[in-house]
């Protein structure tokens, strides 16, 4: 049709038309523009969505190898193994010095779990330079006897103090699992320090040397090696520290509360760590805490000459411990600590006498000398009471039989069980004669104090020799104030009523050699 106009020379329809056709593809390919445009606009955003996902995918697998619960590699299964070879994950323990393990010295809460230790150490170390600087006749002056409901208690301490020990076993698990050797599980411990990248651990299929190799012996005696150790070294202290209060005691009140003291201190550590995870210590060693508990490691159980490592630790320690708890009975049932204690009490040879040393039982003549600290003690209240009595047979003072040879003042007249010899011309006279004639012993002389027991039947009796200036005894409720100290009190009814008039703040001072005026002067 164009040729046929162009012919035809109309030029001007033909310019018409190819105008036309050039606006139509003008706009034709301003369409396509913009849906080209939009296509790539489109194109963009998922692709800048595509990168935040892989972004977020990388930091997702960084944390969960951060706290090793992506494992690398596939697993292996063998058959035929039995369960303490197969390799589990077990979380590291949850206390201050875990937190050493993955912070760089640098950092906060690696001088705030140092300073914890350090803590633990003092406190550790006075008990035991007190425990030592105590000790008079041995180490640790160890009982030369105890009951034995003592030694069972002591034996129950010490079983509890090995259950409870667990600074002591926990950091030898920890060092077996995460050995020198074994760079692959401590790397992953160690990296939580930050000076490795944990976006290059993102494959669990790739060579791991490139970033292991980074690692260094000294960042292991850092981060692994030196926490345990000090770990183990205060769980070792404090281990003996128990056992020197468990042998040291003879009281079981005593005993459990010295232990239990002691266990308070040596758990200071998983005290701050718990205050840490609660933020009490700020929000820096509240993160770090909670990364402790992320972090797990695989736990295999290591064999020494066939054997498993850990229960052989723990009934080495328990050997170690009882084998010397039954030396320490041993040596108290021969007498070693009771001859340490008294050298010069030669009664050694003699088993028989040996046994009686301490057993509650004043058992008097050889026993009951300096040398042989008064029986080991048991003698020392009837020496206090009656300093010159030095009977035969203490058992017998007091035992409500009147003993002849017991029967005088420096014994208390049997302490008590006899009747002191008195004038007879007085005794039953019709008057309550006082002092040691107002005596159950001494029918409370005669029958005449009778009626003064049983209206002041508090009223001490008095193994005394109460006399009036003239000679004879001083007399109760005859209307003569006496002026007896022992009986002006209210039990005894001042005096049986003769000095009822005559009350004073101060009763030493009657009769004390000054004239004292108010109410003394009556």
């Amino acid at each position: 049709e164009n040729q046929a106009l162009v012919l035809n020379g109309d030029q001007n329809t033909i310019n018409k038309r190819l105008l036309n056709a050039i606006v139509q593809t003008q706009k034709m390919a301003q369409f396509e523009v913009g849906e080209a445009k939009a296509v790539a606009v489109e194109a963009m955003t998922k692709a800048e969505t595509a990168e935040k996902q892989a972004t977020e995918a990388k930091e997702q697998l960084a944390e969960a190898i951060a706290s090793n619960q992506l494992n690398i590699g596939q697993n292996k299964v063998v058959e035929g193994h039995d369960d303490e070879n197969e390799e589990t994950l077990t979380p590291l323990s949850q206390d201050t010095y875990t937190l050493m393990m993955i912070k760089s010295p640098t950092t906060k809460s690696w001088w705030f779990a140092l300073s914890t230790f350090v803590t633990q150490a003092i406190i550790l170390i006075f008990i035991f330079q007190s425990q030592i600087s105590s000790s008079t006749y041995s180490l640790f002056d160890i009982p030369f006897k105890v009951t034995p409901a003592v030694a069972v208690t002591q034996a129950l301490a010490i079983l509890i103090s090995i259950g409870t020990s667990r600074d002591v076993f926990i950091p030898i698990k920890d060092l077996s699992i995460l050995w020198i050797t074994n760079k692959v599980e401590w790397s992953r411990v160690v990296a939580s320090t930050n000076t490795i990248d944990y976006r290059s651990l993102n494959d669990t299929g790739q060579d791991y040397s490139r970033v292991f190799g980074r690692l260094s012996k000294k960042t292991w005696f850092i981060h692994i090696l030196f926490p345990n150790a000090i770990k183990l070294l205060q769980g070792i202290f404090v281990l003996i520290i128990s056992f020197v209060i468990v042998i040291q005691s003879n009281d079981i009140i005593d005993l459990f509360k010295d232990f239990a003291a002691v266990h308070i201190i040596s758990d200071l550590d998983n005290i701050a760590f718990s205050l840490a995870t609660h933020g009490y210590f700020g929000s820096n060693l509240k993160r770090d805490a909670d990364q402790v508990k992320k972090i797990k490691v695989k736990d295999k159980v290591p064999h020494v000459c066939g054997l498993p490592l850990r229960p052989v630790m723990l009934l080495g320690v328990s050997v170690l411990m009882f084998g010397s708890f039954f030396i320490v009975l041993l040596n108290q049932q021969n007498g070693v600590y009771f001859e340490l204690k008294y050298p010069k009490c030669e009664i050694f040879s003699d088993k028989t006498l040996l046994a009686k040393i301490g057993n509650g039982v004043c058992d008097g003549d050889v026993l009951n000398t300096y040398n042989c600290g008064f029986d080991g003690g048991d003698c020392l209240d009837l020496n206090v009471a009656f300093p010159g009595c030095y009977p035969l047979h203490p058992a017998q003072v007091g035992d409500g039989i009147c003993q002849d040879d017991l029967k005088r003042k420096e014994c208390g007249f049997d302490n008590g069980d006899c009747c002191p010899p008195m004038d007879d011309k007085f005794y039953g006279d019709g008057s309550c004669n006082a002092g040691s004639y107002n005596t159950l012993e001494c029918g409370y002389d005669g029958g005449d104090c009778k009626g003064f027991k049983d209206k002041y039947p508090s009223c001490p009796e008095l193994f005394e020799d109460i006399k009036r200036s003239d000679g004879s005894p001083a007399v109760i409720g005859d209307g003569v104030c006496d002026l007896i100290i022992e009986y002006m009190t209210p039990e005894c009814g001042f005096e049986g009523g003769d000095c009822e008039d005559c009350r004073v703040d101060d009763l030493k001072r009657l009769g004390d050699g000054k004239c004292d005026f108010g109410s003394y002067n009556t």
